[in-house]
């Protein structure tokens, strides 16, 4: 119901000109709010009435919505005199229904209705739920957000009855919506980015098997601790695997990988002369300790990797600084492939 860009009216007072809908809505003043019945001939108003029933609407307020409704409290008391039974709708969250969101509605405003209508219609939040037999909130019709997948939401069918207590008799009534797909992949339990690579094939393989009916939102989230760089994780390729095996609406790969923290085992004597030398091989040493496919090689990589470095700084060639990498890199190769001696 909000309008585009601060124009003064939306789509929905376009429907209600042309007769499609009713459109309900607090009048706000400058020096007041009021509520008003629905005229016929606009099809606007606050609020309508029929069979011994009175719904009373509010557009969203925003950050304005407790002190609107302190303001309309007058107003609702008024028409209360009837014994009308009122339905509030209200475009407002609740305050703690989601964490970290800031809701429109707070529950000190909420109990203030209590005394003044029978029935409040919650909206704003896509999630489903209620405050005792007053307060309900059914949630939107489809998926808005990835976190929102697994949230109860739908239609509620409510049926009011005012010789039977409790008064209204409230059910949710789930409809059809995209279905998710939500896979995860423990990366610490592959060596190279190709064992990766072949995991995640088998496990979209295992998930299309298990698939039915539309074409679903997949979102395939690596996790756990990487043994080898974040660079080399063929995040690109998994995502092409993903709408090649599941053909969804959209996909989505999350990279959500425990910290890789590096260890300083140098003295932490402030007086020490610090070697910067030394530094840079530690360093070295310790990120290529960090990848499975080298942590056996860390220190003689480390150290190659500063032979070249100086030789580069030396203004060698590049020929002769390939030839010292080939020479380095089969060295390497040949302890690593050494065989370990019996013990006697």
């Amino acid at each position: 119901d909000r309008t585009r860009y601060n124009e003064p009216r939306s789509w929905l007072h376009t429907f209600a000109d042309q007769g499609l809908l009713t459109l309900l809505d607090v009048e706000t003043r400058p020096d007041a709010v009021a509520l008003t019945p629905v005229d016929p001939a606009r099809h606007t108003g606050s609020y309508v009435e029929w069979s011994g029933c009175r719904i009373i609407g509010a557009r969203y307020l925003g950050a304005s919505t407790d002190s609107i409704l302190q303001t309309l409290e007058s107003e609702l008391t008024r028409l209360r005199r009837d014994g009308m039974f009122t339905i509030l709708v209200l475009h407002a969250g609740l305050e703690g229904i989601v964490p970290n969101f800031n809701a429109e509605l707070t529950a000190a405003g909420l109990e203030r209705l209590r005394d003044l209508v029978d029935y409040v219609a919650l909206g704003h939040i896509h999630k489903h739920y209620a405050v005792g037999n007053f307060a309900f909130n059914a949630g939107s019709l489809e998926t808005w957000a990835m976190n929102e997948w697994a949230w109860d939401r739908g239609l509620l069918h409510v049926q009011i009855d005012t010789e039977t207590s409790p008064t209204a008799t409230v059910q949710r009534v789930d409809v059809p919506r995209r279905p998710f797909r939500l896979m995860r992949v423990d990366v610490g339990e592959y060596k190279s980015p190709k064992a990766l690579l072949r995991g995640c094939f088998e496990r979209l393989q295992l998930e299309q098997r298990q698939s039915t009916g539309d074409r679903p939102v997949a979102v395939l989230t690596l996790h756990g601790r990487l043994r080898f760089d974040a660079r080399d994780v063929p995040v690109n390729l998994i995502e092409n695997a993903c709408k090649q095996i599941l053909d969804p609406l959209v996909t989505q790969v999350r990279e959500q990988y425990d910290s890789r923290e590096i260890s300083d085992e140098r003295s932490s004597d402030e007086d020490e002369i610090v070697d910067r030398a030394v530094i840079e091989r530690d360093v070295l040493r310790a990120r290529f300790a960090l990848d499975d496919r080298y942590a056996a090689s860390a220190i003689g990589l480390a150290q190659l990797t500063t032979q070249l470095k100086e030789r580069a700084l030396q203004d060698n060639d590049g020929p002769g600084l390939l030839q010292l990498l080939r020479e380095g890199l089969a060295n390497l190769r040949s302890q690593v492939q050494k065989p370990t001696a019996s013990p006697a």
